[in-house]
């Protein structure tokens, strides 16, 4: 059926009950998925809810075999909403995590959807009830590109009292890495009808550390992870070593630059993750960065690396391709402001293609930023439609081909359906080891544990960056690659575990 004339947005979130409701859903996208969850749940009625600034009218649910599944109002209805993507509901889906959360932990107290933000949803507050102790998560900055926070809770003694967690919309609050080392962060990931929950620990030159916000506790000194923990243990050792001055030594993990930044020796896996988070961080800004600019951001010296394997690290960053999104590498520039000069190396490692020309390429890459910026700006805009590689190629050079086109499409459409076959029984295998993998990296020691955690972090950015992603070859052979190199970290750390059955929590 197709969509009413009065209403073309694809709505993925609406609340379910009455307009009122809290109790938030995401839409599957797949229709076999919608199939599924329309017999289990028949008597559900889904609305445009308020607290989504919704107009809180029914909404219905389209099932498509051909496109992705979205909610739509009845015809020739119109709504003011303004944001209708799969993390429109984010406080929501966090709000009922937070009750599940504080029950988990022994506390109570209450969780609330500031009204007064002038970002609506952006906002969420925690009290809790017997203690001192407060939660404030700003899931999105103000339109002006700040927090807005207030100065009484952000600053002065009662600060230490309030542990603050920031979304990925914007920079983190440079006070707070000054006092603190750290910052938390949060971000969502799609799992099912729901949207769930990681909190991140981002500290300078290194890759933010994602943990389950459900794993986290509240202890005397705050929010807490096993990452936090680590940090708030170095700074008192560090402490007490200079006899309390609050000057803390470089971490031996660290070398100073002349400017006195340090830069960190990190594996490939986390700079790899680290250099995407910053490309799409800068992509909300509109900043398209030198490498001399990312290298301050992640804390890492790319004057290391030559254009060969510069190529490869880019290419591993924007595998697997989603067929929709934006090219991240084209955002890199040289000194002068042009592309990379190996851009043509990475679209031909990602199965794009080779541009028909040195124009054109400088056309298609300007396209790409463009796209970028649209995709992860604030708020995010409509994408303008990708460019052909090879788009100033004339249709009479195609056909003097050796290769016949015939035989050519047929052998890119088996390989495409035989990746789309695959690509769902594989992701679900890759999701199980994720979640046996988890429930080991905090009782594993030493290095299995920090390959562990390597392979975990390399995983979920992988499933990530493949939602809604229709797999070619490329992203196959590495959906697999990393499958087993995770099912091998497992086994390392499964014998690393009975080799050491002692935890440190069990210790008497």
């Amino acid at each position: 059926m197709p969509l009413p004339s009065d209403d073309h947005r694809r709505i993925q979130t609406a609340v379910i009950g009455h307009k009122n409701s809290d109790l938030a859903i995401i839409l599957p996208m797949e229709a076999a998925e919608l199939a599924r969850w329309r017999q289990k749940h028949p008597r559900y009625t889904y609305w445009c809810g308020t607290l989504l600034g919704g107009c809180g009218e029914p909404l219905t649910d389209r099932l498509y075999r051909s496109k992705v599944c979205h909610f739509a109002h009845h015809p020739h209805h119109t709504c003011t909403r303004t944001a209708n993507g799969e993390d429109s509901a984010d406080h929501l889906f966090m709000k009922r995590v937070l009750h599940e959360w504080m029950g988990s932990q022994g506390l109570k107290g209450t969780v609330r959807l500031p009204r007064n933000t002038t970002s609506p949803g952006g906002a969420i507050d925690i009290d809790i009830q017997g203690s001192p102790r407060r939660l404030r998560v700003r899931l999105r900055p103000s339109s002006d590109g700040s927090w807005g926070l207030a100065s009484g809770e952000a600053g002065g003694p009662g600060r230490k009292d309030i542990d603050w967690v920031f979304g990925l919309g914007g920079p983190a609050p440079e006070e707070f890495l000054d006092e603190d080392g750290y910052v938390f962060r949060i971000r969502f990931e799609t799992q099912g009808a729901k949207r769930c929950p990681y909190l991140g620990v981002q500290q300078r030159g290194r890759a933010i550390e994602w943990t389950p916000f459900t794993t986290a506790a509240l202890t005397r000194e705050g929010l807490s992870t096993a990452v936090v923990e680590e940090i708030r243990a170095a700074r008192r050792r560090s402490l007490t070593a200079s006899g309390g001055d609050s000057t803390a030594e470089a971490s031996p993990e660290t070398t100073p630059t002349s400017k006195g930044r340090a830069i960190r020796h990190v594996g490939r896996e986390e700079l790899v993750v680290a250099l995407r988070d910053a490309l799409e961080l800068g992509a909300r800004w509109a900043i398209r960065p030198t490498w001399k600019r990312l290298g301050q951001m992640i804390g890492a010296d790319f004057t290391q690396y030559n254009d060969v394997d510069l190529a490869d690290l880019l290419t591993e960053v924007d595998v697997p391709f989603p067929q929709d999104d934006p090219v991240l590498s084209v955002l890199i520039r040289t000194d002068t402001g042009e592309p990379l000069p190996y851009l043509d190396s990475i679209l031909d490692g990602l199965g794009l293609g080779r541009p028909s020309s040195a124009s054109h390429l400088k056309r298609w890459a300007q396209r790409e930023a463009d796209r970028a910026f649209a995709k992860y700006g604030i708020p995010p805009r409509t994408m303008p439609p990708a460019l052909p590689l090879d788009g100033a190629v004339p249709e009479v050079f195609v056909m003097k081909a050796k290769v016949s086109p015939r035989r050519h499409a047929r052998s890119r459409q088996a390989t495409t359906a035989e990746a789309r076959h695959q690509a769902p029984a594989d992701r679900k295998r890759l999701q199980r080891l994720i979640t046996q993998g988890q429930e080991l990296v905090s009782s594993t020691p030493g290095k299995a544990g920090t390959r562990l955690k390597q392979q975990l972090r390399s995983a979920r950015r992988l499933l990530e960056g493949m939602r809604r992603t229709e797999l070619n070859d490329l992203g196959l052979r590495l959906l697999r690659e990393i499958t087993a190199e995770l099912e091998t970290s497992i086994a390392e750390a499964k014998k690393a575990a009975k080799r050491n059955p002692k935890s440190p929590g069990t210790a008497q």
